[in-house]
C-alpha cells in the first residue's frame, strides 16, 4: 500500500517477484508509477484488489489478468493504450474503473458475464462501436459512466426494441429542457469524436453545459 505517500519522483514498477504469489490487495494510486504493467501481476492469483489509479502506466492490459481472482480493477488517470483483453470475461468483477486513458476498439460482448458487475466506468477513452446494451441485464449494476467516448450507433440499433409497450423512443435536443416522468436519468449526449465536436465547438459546448443543466433540472422536477 503506497497510497498518497508523497512520492515525487517517477517509480518504474518494473518485473516484479511476489513471494508465494500470496498478495490479495494492490493499492497504489498517486504514487507516480510509469511504465507498463508487468506480466507478473497476472501471476497473483489471490489477488482481488487493483488499484493504480492517477500514475502514468503505459501499454495494454496484460491478458492473463484473468488468471487471477480480481473483482476490483481501477486503473483510472493513466496513459493505458490499446483493446480491453476478452478475457478479462472470465473474471467476477464488481467495480471497472478504467476512465482517462487511450483504451481503444469496442467493448466485448462477454464482459455481461460479470453479472455482480456494480460500477462500469469507461469515460474519457476512444471506445468505438455499439453502446454495450448488455449492461441493461446486470441485476447489480448501479453507476455507469461512458461519456466523452467515441460510441456510434443509429436507430436501427433500437428497432426491435420500438414495438415494446415498456420502451419509448424520444428525439429531442437536450440543449433544451426535456419534460417527462422518468425513474433513472442518463445523461450520455456528447458529439462522439474529435471530429464532431470540433466541427462546432458552440453546440458541443450548450450540449455538455446546457444539456447537463437540464438533466439536473429534469432529475430535480420528478
Amino acid at each position: 500500500d503506497a497510497d498518497g505517500n508523497g512520492i515525487i519522483n517517477v517509480l518504474e514498477l518494473g518485473d516484479q517477484s511476489w513471494e508465494d504469489n500470496r498478495l490479495e490487495i494492490f493499492e497504489c494510486s498517486f504514487c507516480g508509477l510509469s511504465g507498463p504493467l508487468p506480466l507478473s501481476i497476472g501471476e497473483l492469483d489471490s489477488l482481488w484488489y487493483l488499484n493504480l489509479k492517477s500514475n502514468d502506466f503505459t501499454g495494454n492490459i496484460p491478458a492473463n489478468l484473468s488468471s487471477t481472482f480480481l473483482q476490483y480493477f481501477k486503473c483510472a488517470n493513466n496513459s493505458f493504450s490499446g483493446e480491453l483483453p476478452e478475457s478479462l470475461s472470465e473474471l467476477n468483477l464488481i467495480s471497472l474503473s478504467i476512465y482517462n486513458n487511450q483504451f481503444i476498439g469496442e467493448i466485448p460482448e462477454s464482459y455481461s458475464n460479470w453479472q455482480n458487475l456494480q460500477e462500469f466506468n469507461i469515460s474519457q477513452n476512444y471506445f468505438n462501436g455499439e453502446f454495450p446494451v448488455w449492461l441493461g441485464s446486470i441485476p447489480t449494476l448501479s453507476f455507469v459512466s461512458t461519456y466523452d467516448n467515441l460510441f456510434t450507433g443509429s436507430k436501427q440499433n433500437i428497432l426491435h426494441l420500438l414495438d415494446n409497450p415498456c420502451f419509448e423512443f424520444l428525439r429531442h435536443d437536450i440543449t433544451f429542457p426535456l419534460f417527462v416522468e422518468v425513474d433513472e436519468i442518463y445523461n450520455f449526449a456528447c458529439p462522439a469524436s474529435p471530429v464532431h465536436y470540433q466541427y462546432d465547438p458552440v453546440q458541443t459546448t450548450k450540449t455538455s453545459v446546457h444539456g447537463s443543466i437540464n438533466m439536473l433540472g429534469l432529475a430535480k422536477r420528478t
